[in-house]
């Protein structure tokens, strides 16, 4: 029986808890600092999906791969109701209308939303097999036919989080050009800095965490005046 609640609550062990996670967190460093190192810088502005985003990769950061995989696999299901959605569908050369479209993938399986989008030329083969990837490892992993140590989660959550970036990019153009990129890349050094000397001369732990520095702020404001409509249809 875990009793690490009953500890926290208790005022004289709070300071020993504390240190005790400090000190496992900082023996993990080194293998955070891999793991971000492992996964493209990715800018997405685009606030509905930021968060799915940025919660999954920071999971497989801290090494939470399981909640990785399925948070990505939750974001693409989202964004391709989302997409078909917002595009222009014709169906035997009528204009599928809002509705139509809503009573027709309303609580349906995200495989047949996958196929009916490939079907009418919505996505590309490559999206096509990114989708189809990602709704296999949501059947994994929340439908499991075998134990989970069975399975390589680390790297399953990687590849997960990079088939997201691949929709994501071919779903929504970067509406970002290099430069910008790169200013706000530093913005988000400059600012981590400034929060870590925060943190050294003031109190320990009132500083916002390093993600919600990267992936919060500094992009956020941005995100409000961002949209992307999906072409009519796209060819193969």
């Amino acid at each position: 029986m875990s009793i690490i609640h009953e500890i926290a609550k208790n005022p004289e062990f709070k300071d020993k808890l504390r240190n005790q996670l400090s000190g496992a967190f900082e023996n993990r460093l080194d293998e955070i600092i891999d793991r971000i190192a492992s996964l493209d810088d990715f800018f997405f502005i685009r606030k509905e999906y930021d968060i799915y985003l940025d919660e999954a990769r920071w999971s497989y950061f801290y090494g939470y791969f399981i909640a990785a995989i399925n948070l990505s696999c939750v974001c693409a299901e989202r964004l391709l109701i989302d997409f078909i959605m917002e595009a222009s569908i014709r169906v035997n050369e009528h204009l599928l209308s809002t509705e139509e479209k809503e009573n027709a993938f309303s609580g349906q399986l995200q495989s047949k939303r996958i196929k009916f989008a490939y079907s009418v030329n919505l996505i590309k083969d490559d999206t096509f097999k990114s989708f189809q990837k990602l709704d296999n490892y949501r059947h994994k992993y929340i439908h499991p036919n075998k134990p989970i140590a069975q399975y390589n989660i680390s790297e399953d959550s990687k590849d997960a989080i990079s088939k997201l970036h691949k929709i994501i990019k071919s779903c929504f153009p970067m509406m970002i050009e290099p430069t910008e990129k790169e200013r706000l890349k530093q913005e988000i050094i400059d600012r981590f800095v400034r929060d870590e000397i925060y943190r050294d001369r003031k109190e320990p732990h009132s500083s916002s965490l390093p993600h919600h520095a990267a992936y919060g702020s500094e992009l956020r404001g941005s995100a409000d005046q961002a949209s992307s409509t999906p072409g009519e249809r796209k060819p193969k």
